[in-house]
């Protein structure tokens, strides 16, 4: 299960949103795109997609829309930021 704890209460700005992510282990998503640009900022756990794992403090970018898929072996909590 992947599921917002926290969205969009920390921007004002359109087409930026923040969001704090906890993510349940074992979920994942398959292949999808987002039409804005994506920022993850691991806090704490694991987080993976096709092409990497990360850990605390790792952080990634996908350019607009960039066909990506995300899961998490034992969980994780996550900062996401979106923006135009």
């Amino acid at each position: 299960n992947l599921q917002a704890s926290l969205g969009n209460s920390l921007d004002s700005q359109p087409g930026v949103s923040t969001a704090l992510m906890k993510i349940d282990p074992g979920a994942y998503t398959p292949d999808h795109a987002h039409d804005q640009l994506e920022e993850i900022y691991v806090l704490d756990g694991d987080f993976y997609d096709a092409e990497h794992s990360y850990g605390p403090g790792h952080y990634c970018q996908r350019a607009i829309g960039a066909m990506h898929e995300a899961g998490s072996k034992g969980g994780c909590t996550m900062l996401l930021m979106y923006r135009r």
